[in-house]
């Protein structure tokens, strides 16, 4: 597990070699920068201390410092300021901008790592943000680290909420969780409270929402019909309404889908998650996959869930998160076995051949990173939900970047 890193501020090469060394020597990871780079990458690191070198850095190092400062999702960072015992206006400007301790070049030197175990023990809690995901296989997968307490989250901790996709969707609707998967329909509503973050998305690549019926029936036949959908904000809602236009459905829990349609409670049934491998064996007959309509329509792969993140935790936090997220999908994607033993636990019956089938069709790389593609994807997704009336104004996507 990585170790939070000390972020030191000085251009002082004789100073950036002895810190180095004496963090090398105990073990403790160590970066360099300067001031103008600090909001960046205090975002990107999230140090677990800053020691700034305050006769030689920048205006934009100590304005840096007071936006870490005053953000209450970087608050706890600890910084510490260090220069010559003769600069006392640089000492003051140090301690104006929220310096947690001021000391002389001498203690850098000779006792950096009591200054480091000091600020450790007075370091703030971490600071607990509720993740909701839907309890699938594909979710599970990316998220296993984060669950399993497998990789190092600096000052964060991460609160899993399981809910069905159409649950998650309403939530952050009343903006009452931070950071959650959510239907690109979805965000079509949320787009003045959420940004979407650049990873974790969910692509059906020439697949996706698939139309069953419990016998073979044309696709034409979807009007007069009711369509048993789950959910009105879910993309395979909108999905359905792009493909087929005004059409009468009727919500059901996603996993009682299969089951509603064979007893003829609804003409055909729109299936997400794994009832798009077993309708088979259950005894459905295919009718349509709008993601391979989609292909076809646009030459984009059909965009379907993103991962939000609200933007009133801050800029640097949302960053934060972003940069955490893909490290738990790299995580899993190298180790997929373990993650792969994990996931199967979401997969109501599928045996591993098919979770792990399932799992590639809808963690890849676009889930890695959303791309050129992934990002033109959803604003074409929106656009077109909105030219055709289902969505009530028209959004322009809003990416968190990581650095």
């Amino acid at each position: 597990m990585s170790q939070r890193p000390v972020l030191a501020v000085t251009d002082d090469l004789m100073f950036r070699s002895r810190i180095e060394a004496v963090l090398k020597a105990a073990g403790i990871p160590s970066a360099f920068t300067t001031g103008e780079r600090l909001a960046a990458r205090a975002a990107d690191l999230a140090p677990r201390l800053i020691l700034l070198d305050y006769s030689r850095c920048s205006e934009a190092g100590l304005q840096a410092v007071r936006a870490l400062k005053n953000t209450a999702g970087t608050s706890g960072v600890r910084v510490v300021a260090y220069g010559s015992h003769v600069d006392l206006a640089g000492r003051d400007r140090a301690m104006a901008a929220g310096a947690d301790e001021v000391v002389a070049n001498s203690q850098i030197a000779s006792d950096l790592l009591g200054i480091l175990r000091r600020h450790a023990a007075g370091a703030a809690q971490p600071v607990t943000l509720r993740l909701g995901h839907s309890p699938d296989p594909d979710d599970a997968f990316m998220f296993y680290p984060l669950a399993a307490d497998r990789m190092d989250t600096a000052d964060l901790r991460f609160e899993q909420i399981l809910r069905d996709i159409e649950t998650l969707n309403r939530m952050a609707l009343d903006g009452d969780i931070e950071i959650t998967a959510a239907s690109v329909h979805a965000y079509g509503h949320l787009a003045a409270r959420y940004a979407i973050l650049p990873c974790g998305g969910s692509f059906g690549d020439g697949y996706g929402p698939l139309l069953v019926a419990p016998r073979p029936r044309r696709s034409e036949e979807l009007q007069g019909s009711v369509v048993a959908v789950p959910g009105t904000l879910t993309s395979a809602y909108l999905a359905l309404r792009l493909f087929a236009g005004e059409v009468t459905t009727r919500t059901v829990p996603f996993d009682e889908i299969p089951e509603h349609v064979l007893a003829g409670k609804s003409d055909f049934g729109l299936l997400i998650h794994e009832g798009q491998l077993t309708y088979r064996a259950m005894g459905l007959h295919p009718i349509a996959d709008l993601g391979s309509w989609w292909k076809e329509e646009t030459g984009l792969p059909l965009p379907l869930g993103v991962n939000l993140v609200r933007k009133d935790l801050g800029a640097a936090r949302c960053r934060q998160v972003a940069r955490l997220l893909r490290e738990a999908i790299d995580y899993s994607l190298a180790h997929r076995d373990e993650a792969l033993t994990y996931a199967m636990q979401f997969g109501r019956g599928l045996e591993r051949g098919l979770t792990d089938r399932f799992v590639g069709m809808y963690v890849n790389d676009l889930t890695r990173e959303a791309g050129s593609s992934g990002r033109k994807a959803i604003a074409l997704f929106l656009e077109r939900g909105h030219a055709a009336g289902i969505l009530p104004q028209r959004v322009v996507p809003e990416f968190v970047d990581y650095e």
